[in-house]
């Protein structure tokens, strides 16, 4: 837990020391927050785990998996200790929040880290731009209880910031991101099938609120394929590694976190690089969990050529569309495009940028 004035050590997989004196209680969930070039949302993230994780003091611990180049977590975090509110329930809940060093920058390596690090039987995984709602974490852990189910996922809702002071982005861009909000229209405990012919045609699972049996769903070495780490498509990978293990996916409604979306990401060319490395992580998970790989690539990359052809039909018709349907035509190509040229991922993840007012490291290094 965190006491005042404290500051929160860096560590490692190996050494875990508390922030303060050790906590009695085990903690029956590990909280993973994978970070990457956003200390401004981390110290957001984080403090609404700790305030609004739990409603029944569910013990749990954060281990945040720092995968920036310059090792900012543990200095941003020190910072919320001075906020009496946050502090002052860490302290009564007994939170333990640990900081692990992730490199190199890669997403796979931070989650795969994160699940080094964990120490309770379920893990449970935030991005480092979501905010939970109250009672977000009990409601996973009794919708994994219930379900039986081995892996759990809640719905995210987007909340777009700067909309309105960004040049060249409008409201109507916001009902093209595609990639922002996931929700079904189904109870709790509503099985999500990941692949195959019965794939749950409604949602995309992805790492992001989602709840796991440690000892049933991250036993292998590195659960998180570090080839997947630039493109993205490491968590579709083990979903679909998973679900042909016999393992089982639910919905959990009432799990309810909101993601920060900057404007700046729903520029034209971020939603086209997103969509063309989303296909490229798709395909690529997909061919490789399948059976009869050559057979699912062939069946894969039919498809993406008509949607190709389509579309590029369509394009002439652009400027005559609305600006989200003109969107959702090149995405639709981009899409296509991006199944067929699977092979060379394209780099998305790296692309964040780390915030020039961002507070420097303790090291004193910046962001070049």
């Amino acid at each position: 837990m965190i006491a005042p004035g404290a500051t929160i050590p860096e560590t490692t997989p190996e050494t875990t020391p508390e922030t303060t004196a050790a906590v009695t209680t085990a903690p029956a969930v590990t909280v993973v927050v994978c970070t990457y070039n956003r200390p401004d949302l981390l110290v957001v993230t984080v403090r609404g785990c700790l305030e609004n994780a739990t409603r029944r003091d569910l013990p749990y611990e954060i281990v945040v998996a720092d995968n920036s180049p310059e090792g900012y977590a543990r200095s941003t975090l020190a910072g919320i200790t001075r906020d009496g509110t946050t502090r002052d329930r860490a302290r009564a809940r007994g939170v333990p929040l640990r900081v692990v060093p992730a490199a190199p920058p890669n997403i796979s390596v931070a989650r795969n880290t994160g699940v080094a690090a964990a120490r309770a039987p379920l893990v449970a995984f935030l991005d480092d731009d979501l905010d939970p709602d109250p009672g977000w974490l009990d409601a996973l852990v009794d919708t994994l209880a219930a379900s039986g189910a081995d892996v759990v996922a809640g719905p995210v809702h987007p909340v777009f910031v700067g909309l309105d002071e960004t040049e060249g982005i409008t409201r109507a861009d916001a009902e093209t991101c595609w990639w922002c909000r996931r929700d079904m229209e189904a109870p709790s405990g509503t099985p999500i099938t990941i692949d195959g012919p019965a794939r749950t045609q409604s949602i995309v699972i992805g790492t992001e609120n989602t709840l796991w049996r440690v000892a049933t769903t991250l036993t292998d070495p590195a659960p998180f394929d570090p080839a997947f780490g630039g493109c993205g498509g490491e968590d579709l990978d083990l979903l679909m590694r998973l679900e042909r293990r016999g393992r089982r996916v639910a919905w959990c409604a009432e799990a309810l976190v909101r993601g920060r979306v900057p404007a700046a990401r729903l520029g034209l060319r971020y939603q086209l690089l997103r969509a063309f490395a989303g296909a490229q992580g798709f395909t690529t998970a997909a061919v490789k969990n399948d059976p009869r790989p050559r057979r699912r690539f062939a069946k894969i990359a039919s498809r993406a050529v008509v949607q190709v052809m389509v579309y590029s039909l369509l394009l002439p018709l652009t400027p005559v569309l609305s600006r989200p349907r003109r969107r959702r035509v090149l995405v639709s190509l981009v899409l296509g495009l991006g199944k067929l040229a699977w092979r060379r991922k394209v780099g998305v993840y790296q692309m964040e940028r780390r915030p020039a007012h961002a507070t420097a490291p303790a090291s004193g290094r910046t962001t070049p």
